[in-house]
């Protein structure tokens, strides 16, 4: 039981890393191809979930609702670590 315990601890841990290593990531990318006029100041994804939320200045939630279809595949295509040299 104890040896689940670390693997689950382990799990967890790396999970977290690699979704705080995609915020950073993805990002930058959004940055970089200028996606929504740059406005994107930051990328969080759930851990548990993996929900990701965007956030302009002054940690104002962007409504994914507002995305037009071409934003949205942009940013799933980003999520799932598929970089679109534009």
């Amino acid at each position: 039981e104890k040896v689940l315990e670390l693997v689950d601890e382990f799990i967890v841990k790396n999970i977290t890393k690699i979704c705080n290593d995609l915020n950073h990531s993805i990002l930058s990318e959004l940055g970089r191809i200028n996606f929504r006029n740059g406005s994107i100041k930051k990328v969080e994804i759930s851990p548990k979930t993996f929900d990701v939320k965007l956030y302009e200045r002054d940690n104002k939630l962007v409504s994914s609702s507002l995305f037009s279809a071409g934003e949205k595949q942009i940013l799933d295509l980003n999520t799932f670590g598929y970089f679109i040299p534009i």
